[in-house]
């Protein structure tokens, strides 16, 4: 079919094994937020005294949803044609830089990115690619699994380098910090992770050493071993002015596997020092750092 360079058609596609798990709401809602989006990448000229208004040509709810749109003028008298192409390239430019982990555009504001993040994230459950056509690009702006989760990796990366500029990082010790690992990660090229720390329920990036990563590449799959894991990391902890860790230069990583405690041993007067079993894991939860 052909098409004039303005005319935006996006196909959304059902994942190939759960091909019932496509919804109305979520195929709807999926075109909603690119045009979203898209009326975000609007290169306005203000010279003009118009903006790009996209009206609906063709829909098709038959599988793959389907929603064709052009662009129009929100002052009839005026023409918006070189707009709507410069919000186009915008756009696909934009989207590709992130879902290639190449940059991130500057009409991308926090509302924009949340619009992103949910376009993404359906991708991962239930929509299996969605697909942006122009007349302007010979080939498509595809979004699916593999994209989809590294554009959610690359946005997160980019969060939390963001975090760490806007912190003011006043205070570094060495410690130790115990809690569950959320995510796998890098930081500034270096293999990281983010964990939640037990006790505060802050997130903060952990930066292994070289050694500390080799070590977990012999020994262990990473996918095993950034599986929500409880650990303990030792290193050079950095804190905010309010005291709270950012960021963990990591020298070891100690995974943490509980056992089983009977009652019968926490009764015994040599291990809790003559407290009820409540009153000593109270102690033991409540007097640690980190």
């Amino acid at each position: 079919m052909t098409k004039i360079p303005e005319t935006v058609t996006i196909v959304v596609h059902p994942s190939g094994t759960d091909a019932d798990n496509l919804t109305v709401a979520d195929a709807m809602q999926q075109v909603l937020d690119t045009f979203e989006l898209l009326s975000k990448a609007e290169v306005k000229d203000d010279s003009l005294g118009a903006s790009v208004v996209w009206r609906l040509e063709r829909a098709s709810t038959n599988s793959p949803f389907t929603v064709e749109a052009t662009p129009v003028s929100s002052n009839p008298e005026i023409s918006i044609d070189r707009q709507a192409l410069n919000t186009i390239h915008a756009f696909q430019e934009g989207i590709n830089s992130i879902l290639h982990a190449k940059g991130k555009p500057q009409w991308i504001d926090q509302e924009s990115e949340g619009t992103l993040k949910r376009i993404l994230a359906r991708n991962l459950n239930g929509i299996g690619r969605t697909d942006i056509f122009s007349g302007y690009h010979d080939a498509p702006t595809s979004i699916d699994h593999r994209s989809a989760r590294r554009a959610q990796n690359y946005l997160e990366v980019l969060a939390a380098e963001e975090a760490l500029k806007v912190e003011d990082l006043t205070r570094k010790e060495y410690g130790s910090i115990e809690g569950h690992v959320t995510d796998a990660t890098t930081w500034h090229g270096r293999p990281a992770f983010r964990m939640r720390a037990r006790l505060s329920g802050k997130e903060l990036i952990c930066i292994l050493s070289k050694a500390e990563a080799a070590s977990i590449g012999e020994e262990h799959n990473w996918s095993e071993v950034f599986k929500r894991q409880r650990v303990l990391v030792s290193g050079i902890c950095h804190y905010n002015p309010a005291g709270i860790v950012l960021r963990v230069d990591v020298d070891t990583i100690t995974a943490i596997k509980p056992r089983d405690v009977s009652l019968s041993e926490l009764r015994d007067p040599n291990l809790t020092a003559g407290l009820s079993p409540s009153d000593h894991l109270r102690l033991i939860w409540g007097g640690e750092n980190g």
